[in-house]
């Protein structure tokens, strides 16, 4: 599908370390706590990056679609 498509190539885009904090919230169920024990970050921080990377994919895929 379209949406399939352009998700995996904006996820492919992003920094590999947002990528992975992406992917063990969302994939693998990672709490904020899990995730900033994991990183390093406080959890506020997380939960910040969080609301940006989501953002950010999101208008990723929205720009995909638009040239598919």
């Amino acid at each position: 599908s379209k949406l399939g498509v352009a998700l995996d190539e904006s996820l492919a885009e992003l920094d590999p370390a947002d990528r992975q904090l992406l992917q063990a919230k969302y994939l693998e169920g990672g709490t904020i706590r899990e995730l900033s024990n994991q990183s390093g970050l406080t959890e506020k921080a997380v939960e910040s990056r969080l609301v940006r990377l989501r953002r950010e994919l999101r208008q990723r895929v929205l720009d995909k679609i638009g040239e598919l």
